[in-house]
């Protein structure tokens, strides 16, 4: 059988990882380990990690250290919403209200390249507290899991229409 690529936004793989963040959530010890992770080699160590590895290895071929940094991310999410997490950052909570992470914070953020996993981990555990520890799971996990320019640049696009006034 040929393994395709992973994707998060649908089938057994999402399935996959949202049974793993449901089972994280009713074990607190484990979801405490990966929330004190700061660099992706501390997540290897992490048990619930490999949980959700082994639970992804028969639906594809895996990137062990972006999987790592979406789950030392997904650690900090208490709750899931529909709405996708760039949406979320630039969306104000209500009626003049300036966005929940500033223009400023976004770009810095977009800027982190694909050979700066340790910074996008911390970045985004970042992020996650200031959206008070919310976020949609399977479409934070796809765009952490492919951090790439072209992630990057659907996230500026989509941020930019959600608040254009955002400096």
């Amino acid at each position: 059988m040929s393994k395709n690529p992973l994707s998060f936004r649908e089938g057994p793989a999402r399935d996959a990882l949202l049974a793993w963040w449901r089972a994280l959530q009713d074990a607190p010890g484990d979801r405490a380990e990966l929330r004190r992770c700061r660099s992706v080699s501390s997540v290897f160590f992490c048990p619930a990690f490999h949980a959700l590895r082994l639970a992804l290895m028969p639906h594809a071929s895996l990137r062990d250290d972006r999987l790592a940094i979406a789950a030392a991310v997904l650690a900090h999410v208490k709750t899931t919403v529909p709405a996708p997490p760039v949406r979320q950052m630039a969306q104000a909570q209500s009626n003049g209200d300036s966005a929940p992470i500033s223009g400023l914070r976004f770009r810095r953020l977009i800027k982190i390249g694909n050979d700066e996993p340790d910074a996008l981990l911390r970045a985004m555990q970042r992020i996650v507290h200031a959206l008070g520890d919310a976020a949609n799971i399977s479409e934070l996990a796809h765009a952490l899991y492919w951090w790439n320019d072209a992630v990057r640049r659907q996230w500026a696009t989509d941020y930019y229409t959600t608040a254009p006034q955002e400096p």
